[in-house]
């Protein structure tokens, strides 16, 4: 019994949470904004030829296999290269503007699987770009509205509904297994292990520290001390971040408050601008409440009706009847001659019967002589 009690209380949560899921707000719009903002960048700020420079057995743009389906590789790869870049960077600005997700969903996945598999050196920000661009496409196709900075109109369809919550929960758990991922591994390198790892990476003479805090970090990270909390800091960090992004709403709130300052540090001691944005992206939709408040409402106020509801009945079967003898509407009732009635109607009859009784006699055995 405790079993089945379990079961039904999850069984609720579900729908309760199934019935009340929209993701269509500004989270998800901010997020899928920055990381088509993240390939802009890469876009805009590099030019083609570096995109594509022949890089070891690599002769430059890869077209093989599903690679050919990407904007670089369609018709003849050599031609019109420029035209194509431009082609990207106007697909993705439409994309980062909001205007109708459901028909630019697949736009933004051609643009990513592009990045990812056809350049020459990708890094991790567009390989992540490319799965959240995936992940995010039923989303997108659930998504009618004009902008996506706008507030729905209109309900999700039920089959779309159920379809976005798992992509929701997906994406979720992908950027949280990427944080946790990080934060593991780095226990199999000595530097992060014995807490020396940022001293190092700080003075790195290409991803090194060169922004405006470059002389307070090696200051501080010349210090032991310092040196181990900013290691062990960014460790505890990614693990908070991962914990966070699979829990409640509001501790996703806090994931995200961490993910923001965490690359942002990145962006300001190391660079990797275009991949702080695409993981802070990711990071606010899978942040994104997702929730109706009044639909939420609704159903816990119906919740609250319903138990009261079972609690009443459950009282008035408790009563029983006053007096020794069968009514005749009970006689009826066993006999089927009478329609049943519920727990509540019954207790009234049994107390209007009592007054009656009290008042004129009740039956005798056969029901048509009275006794006083």
């Amino acid at each position: 019994m405790p079993r089945l009690k379990i079961l039904t209380w999850f069984e609720d949560r579900v729908m309760d949470f199934v019935i009340g899921f929209d993701h269509r707000n500004r989270w998800f719009g901010i997020g899928r904004s920055l990381i088509a903002v993240s390939g802009l960048t890469v876009l805009l700020f590099t030019p083609i030829a570096a995109l594509t420079v022949p890089v070891g057995a690599s002769p430059g743009t890869m077209c093989d296999g599903i690679r050919a389906a990407s904007v670089l590789c369609v018709g003849d790869p050599s031609q019109f290269v420029e035209a194509r870049r431009w082609v990207m960077i106007i697909l993705l600005a439409i994309v980062a503007s909001g205007y109708r997700p459901r028909f630019t969903a697949a736009l933004q996945l051609w643009v990513a699987l592009t990045l990812s598999v056809s350049i020459t050196l990708p890094d991790g920000g567009e390989g992540i770009g490319l799965i959240l661009a995936l992940l995010m496409l039923p989303l997108c196709l659930a998504d009618d509205r004009r902008w996506h900075w706008q507030a729905p109109t209109t309900r999700i369809n039920v089959s779309w509904q159920t379809i976005a919550v798992v992509a929701q929960l997906a994406v979720r758990v992908q950027l949280a297994f990427i944080y946790l991922d990080s934060a593991i591994s780095k226990f199999a390198v000595d530097d992060w292990a014995n807490g020396t790892a940022e001293y190092f990476i700080l003075r790195d003479q290409t991803f090194g520290n060169g922004g405006p805090l470059r002389d307070v970090l090696l200051a501080v990270s010349s210090w032991p001390l310092g040196t181990l909390a900013l290691t062990w800091g960014a460790i505890g960090i990614e693990i908070a971040i991962g914990l966070c992004l699979l829990l409640s709403w509001r501790w996703r709130m806090a994931g995200f408050v961490l993910d923001v300052a965490l690359h942002v540090m990145i962006v300001v001691t190391m660079g990797l601008f275009s991949f702080s944005l695409v993981m802070v992206g990711g990071a606010a939709i899978a942040a994104n409440p997702c929730g109706r408040p009044e639909v939420e409402r609704e159903a816990r106020r119906l919740a609250r009706v319903s138990d009261a509801m079972k609690q009443q009945d459950a009282s008035m079967s408790a009563v029983k009847p006053v007096g020794k003898a069968r009514s005749a509407l009970a006689r009826r009732i066993a006999t089927g001659k009478a329609d049943p009635i519920n727990p509540v109607e019954r207790a009234i009859v049994a107390e209007l019967r009592v007054s009656y009784e009290r008042r004129y006699g009740r039956l005798g055995a056969r029901g048509d002589t009275w006794q006083n």
